[in-house]
């Protein structure tokens, strides 16, 4: 008689594992030719170029305080993000939304400048009363010269709206400037099989469904 500690058969389950690693690089740190031909890159290269004329002549003749600063601030923030859109290296950090980030960057500059342009024009108008007399003329093509920064600030805010509009506009501000550089993305897969062994022969029992 059979021993009932030993059955004739027993059951084995075997559980397997798959893990699958997808890993996506960042893009290669080369210069975008195109931004510089695009319509915001160019619009980039010559605030640089007014903003350091502005800040030059603010400082020669002499206008200091709040226009100067914000002319050297606003001029250094430009240089940087000129360099980051040309070094594409925005697409190694997609986790920041730089078309929402320039829009905000444009449109701040845009009114800082308005205001500073403002002050300086209210110099240049009342010369006499300030002592600038004898710098009329830099003092009035500074202000200028603040209009004009004005003005290009307005237009790459509109451009970025535009094309904060054409990405999805406010349904999509949870996500960056694109996927490119996104962490890496991991599936796995647990597979578990049940088998039926018979150690001293005889029918195999039904097969029966994995719960």
């Amino acid at each position: 008689m059979d021993d009932p500690a030993f059955p004739d058969s027993h059951y084995t389950s075997t559980t397997t594992a798959t893990t699958t690693t997808t890993t996506v690089q960042s893009p290669p740190l080369k210069v975008d030719i195109g931004y510089v031909k695009s319509i915001p890159g160019i619009l980039r290269i010559v605030q640089i170029c007014v903003l350091l004329l502005y800040w030059i002549l603010l400082a020669s003749c002499p206008v200091g305080g709040y226009p100067l600063g914000i002319s050297i601030v606003s001029w250094i923030f430009t240089i940087i993000f000129f360099v980051i859109f040309l070094l594409q290296l925005d697409k190694r950090v997609p986790a920041v939304h730089w078309v929402l980030t320039e829009l905000f960057h444009d449109l701040g500059w845009a009114i800082l400048h308005f205001i500073a342009a403002c002050l300086v024009a209210n110099f240049a108008a009342n010369i006499y009363s300030f002592g600038f007399y004898y710098n009329h003329g830099c003092v009035s093509f500074s202000a200028v010269l603040g209009f004009a920064v004005t003005i290009l600030y307005g237009i790459s805010t509109f451009f970025d709206f535009r094309r904060f509009q054409a990405g999805g506009g406010l349904s999509r501000l949870t996500g960056g400037s694109g996927a490119t550089g996104a962490p890496a993305a991991t599936t796995t897969t647990t597979v578990t099989t049940t088998e039926y062994s018979a150690e001293k022969g005889g029918d195999m029992p039904p097969a029966y469904p994995n719960p």
